[in-house]
């Protein structure tokens, strides 16, 4: 079987911090028209966190009926490979060759699109390694899905009567607008045969009257015009961000942040390109048919030529329109990509300015800016040809009308009239057709956002299905042999944990850096999913708990944690109505901030800025222990959370939570935060290496030994201890 491809390879955007791999793959997937969602693609190889290898990939194209091939070779050998091809690139990345010759090579690239570059390039950059694959017999293109229109149309079409409305005045609308031309032909007309001045009079009163009604029927369609935009702009915005906010955590693991906030975004696009294009669009399509058919009834010469010149224009836009579809993509990606440096660069301006390196961003800012301006400057050059022509044939077109239809005016074929409305005919004829190829274009360009947007709503909410248990837990804890994974092709980074935890035991987790402490927090509160192993509370698994409800039953504070632009008092209520000012005053005197916020002109009503941003970490830290110790939970994760506080207040805190019965999880990188532990777990390769009492694993000399050790750097502390 033959396969047909494509002229050239098609750019696909990721949308996934490492999936370039899996981009390549369907960029080469629809170079052979086959049409695979990234969706089903990431699927396939489940890139995770952690990216995918050249021996994935090839396994992926290998089950998608491919012939593949890995070769190493020099920059030179490329020449011999069969195109389109995956390159490794700079030794982290995988770009598409598609075309390479002595002194350049085209490639595309999934961070910045098709690049053109110098085959010295080529040689820097590529790390020798290629996979080449063709389609075999077996090999069957799967076709196009729906539009990804689709996925949207429920959303916005909720309110019928509005498109009616709109509906039936533009309808109303254009056929005044229609009439005029025609009324205009039997004015003139009857005016040549019995040059009534009474009629004139009577006429332009009659022209004033429809001018009126047309005027007023515009006004009432536009004011349902933007009740339509109102309505669509709030359905569509709350849609993809409830949406977004219960999508798994995983979501946003594997993603920058900026990218989700940038296709979040994207969401006026639906109301501008729907609500202004597609209603008025249809009703072009009609318009254009309408006339169409009265030109050709008036006469068919006449009406031929505007066909003929129609399919010019139709050709034009049809042979530029891919070209601008990718030129949309390769924009879409550099702007998104300058907000992300922006957005990240103000959420870490205290860093910037503490390693005195604005220059540097600004610099890193300005290369990514520039791309994103050439891309623009090229985009709106050709947009600029494009448009001139069609321009040209829009004014054009009507003259050459005109100057037929005087021609047979003159054989005697058609009358005055008929020539004066045909001028205005055609005029409206061309400016529609216009309008209508301005409308197709919007929707094809429109996809470019609104596969981010898809992106978003065709992700999986959490479960929160109704057979979940929503039970009240007493704060008994078991992991049974859990293991996790960020992807099923990635190593384990928790492997065979097993723990009993009481309620009301303190348990302390420690480790070196990397040995999975945080990530075994994130699966006890269910922002990961075992790969293997049940984690159980009360004796019930987690995968059967309703995690909503459970979540609000345990506390977890981080080491580096986000306020919301709220007060203070409501960052610590959270919206309950149960607390009032003397508990939020309390729970802030346990955790010693109490009187910082005092100090405040505002007190408890001072407005913290985005993410807490005009606090100190460690006043943050202490706040959402205040939050936490209101909520009293049943399981509370500290990371490193008490390292604001000193001694007697941490001992306070501490005490507080006993009292109240709250097993508490403790990440520790100060080891004296945790002596008092009842089990101290050694955590090392994302496995138990060792457990017991502060004094039973300082006695074994084993690694809590040597963290101990380290920690206070004081060996004859430490023997000390061991002797007592």
């Amino acid at each position: 079987m033959k396969v047909k491809t494509k002229r050239k390879v098609p750019y696909i955007e990721p949308l996934q911090q490492t999936e370039c791999g899996v981009c390549c793959i369907g960029m080469i997937l629809r170079y052979y028209k086959s049409y695979q969602t990234m969706q089903e693609l990431r699927e396939h190889l489940d890139v995770g966190r952690d990216g995918s290898t050249l021996l994935q990939l090839k396994q992926l194209m290998d089950k998608l009926n491919f012939d593949t091939k890995v070769y190493k070779s020099s920059a030179e050998g490329l020449k011999d490979i069969k195109l389109p091809a995956i390159l490794f690139w700079d030794n982290n990345h995988f770009v598409v060759l598609e075309k390479i010759s002595e002194k350049y090579a085209v490639i595309l690239d999934p961070g910045y699109g098709r690049r053109k570059i110098s085959f010295k390039e080529l040689k820097e950059t590529y790390s020798q390694y290629a996979l080449s694959g063709q389609p075999n017999e077996k090999f069957m293109p799967k076709k196009k899905g729906k539009s990804i229109w689709f996925d949207f149309i429920p959303i916005i079409s909720s309110k019928k009567s509005l498109y009616i409305k709109i509906a039936i005045f533009s309808i109303i609308s254009y056929f005044l607008t229609l009439g005029m031309p025609i009324f205009i032909q039997n004015l003139l007309d009857s005016v040549m045969l019995k040059k009534d001045i009474n009629y004139v009079r009577d006429s332009t009163i009659f022209l004033g009257l429809f001018c009126v009604v047309y005027v007023l029927f515009n006004y009432i369609k536009n004011t349902n015009l933007i009740k339509l935009k109102v309505h669509i702009d709030k359905n569509v915005n709350s849609t993809v961000f409830g949406h977004l906010l219960r999508v798994p955590y995983k979501f946003f693991d594997i993603r920058n942040k900026s990218d989700v906030l940038f296709s979040a975004n994207s969401c006026f696009v639906i109301r501008e390109t729907f609500a202004n294009q597609m209603i008025n669009g249809l009703i072009d399509c009609g318009a254009v048919l309408f006339i169409s058919y009265y030109m050709y009834k008036q006469s068919v010469l006449l009406a031929l030529i505007a066909f003929l010149i129609f399919g010019v224009n139709l050709v034009l836009v049809a042979l530029t329109q891919p070209m601008m579809f990718e030129f949309s993509k390769y924009l879409l990606s550099e702007q998104s990509k300058v907000q992300g440096v922006q957005v990240e660069s103000i959420f870490s301006i205290l860093g910037i300015k503490m390693s005195a390196i604005e220059d540097d961003i600004f610099e890193n800012w300005s290369k990514k800016y520039g791309s994103y301006l050439s891309k623009y400057n090229t985009k709106e050059r050709v947009n600029n040809y494009v448009n001139t022509l069609i321009s040209f044939i829009q004014v054009v077109s009507p003259v050459i009308i005109l100057c037929v239809s005087i021609s047979i005016y003159i054989k005697g074929y058609v009358t005055i009239g008929q020539v004066m409305a045909f001028y205005s005919l055609s005029s409206t004829f061309f400016s529609l057709a216009h309008s209508v190829f301005n409308t197709w274009t919007s929707f094809v360009n429109s996809s470019v956002y609104l596969e981010r947007l898809g992106d978003i709503i065709n992700t999986e909410k959490e479960d929160d299905s109704k057979s979940l248990i929503k039970k009240d837990i007493t704060g008994d804890l078991k992991l049974e042999n859990v293991s996790f994974a960020y992807s099923s092709k990635s190593e384990k980074v928790i492997k065979n944990v097993s723990l009993n935890i009481e309620r009301g035991q303190k348990v302390a987790i420690v480790g070196k850096s990397g040995s999975g402490k945080s990530t075994l927090a994130k699966l006890l509160v269910g922002l990961y999913s075992p790969t293997g192993g049940d984690i159980l509370f009360d004796k019930i698994p987690l995968n059967k708990l309703d995690k909503k409800y459970l979540r609000r039953q345990l506390g977890i504070v981080p080491q580096d944690v986000s306020l919301f632009n709220k007060s203070i008092y409501e960052n610590i209520s959270m919206g309950r109505n149960d607390i009032d000012m003397d508990k939020i005053k309390k729970a802030c005197e346990i955790t010693q901030i109490a009187e910082e916020i005092e100090s405040m002109p505002m007190g408890y009503h001072t407005i913290i800025s985005e993410m807490g941003m005009n606090l100190s970490g460690g006043q943050r830290q202490r706040i959402v222990l205040a939050r936490a110790i209101l909520n009293e939970p049943k399981i509370l994760i500290l990371d490193e959370a008490t390292s604001s506080l000193d001694y007697i207040n941490e001992k306070q805190v501490s005490d507080y939570f006993k009292n109240i019965g709250c097993t508490r999880i403790v990440i520790a990188h100060r080891l004296s935060t945790i002596i008092d532990s009842d089990m101290i777990i050694v955590l090392d390769n994302g496995e138990i290496l060792d457990y017991g009492s502060h004094m039973e694993l300082l006695k074994r000399k084993g690694q809590y030994f040597k963290l101990y050790q380290a920690n206070f750097n004081n060996e004859k502390e430490v023997h000390e201890s061991v002797a007592v």
